[in-house]
């Protein structure tokens, strides 16, 4: 009889896990499609209050920003890591595979450039959307009141960067 309780409560439950990450799954998929259609869904990981999403580039070559001329030739290839807005208080990360192309113009003064996102600035860390809510949400409140809030709904940043932000805006 407890073999079937157990065995019962133990298939719900499970049953339950799994309803609940395929729900996830889908909001992060939805997350990563409402940033840009240049860059696919690939996995996600939560680990201590953050939500680690992977992805992956679908372009096959970009326009140097130097010259304009386009490339397919990839260098390199790394992980970019960019902060967006929080997800039910638990800070998102995208983890993005990030190419280095060759500029394969002779007279671009550029050999290398990185593959541009619409949705993050060249060499940021955290997304246009992030960068505008941060500005919106601390608006009239001292540095540490706006760091505290922030950090409270989830989202990693310094003192300093908000006064960065504040000056650049």
């Amino acid at each position: 009889m407890l073999d079937k309780l157990i065995k019962k409560w133990y298939n719900i439950y499970v049953f339950d896990i799994i309803v609940i990450e395929g729900i996830l799954v889908i909001k992060m998929k939805k997350i990563i499609n409402s940033l840009s259609k240049n860059i696919d869904y690939i996995s996600q990981e939560e680990n201590e209050g953050i939500i680690t999403i992977t992805a992956v580039s679908n372009q096959k070559r970009a326009r140097c920003p130097y010259c304009g001329e386009y490339s397919g030739s990839v260098n390199t290839r790394y992980y970019r890591e960019i902060q967006d807005l929080p997800y039910e208080g638990k800070t998102v990360i995208i983890k993005i595979r990030h190419k280095i192309y060759d500029c394969q113009n002779d007279k671009c003064n550029q050999t290398r450039f990185g593959e541009p996102y619409d949705f993050v600035e060249s060499k940021g860390n955290k997304t246009n959307r992030l960068n505008e809510y941060i500005l919106k949400e601390t608006q009239g409140l001292s540095v540490r009141k706006a760091e505290k809030k922030l950090r409270d709904e989830g989202i990693k940043i310094s003192r300093n960067t908000i006064n960065i932000k504040r000056n650049e805006a």
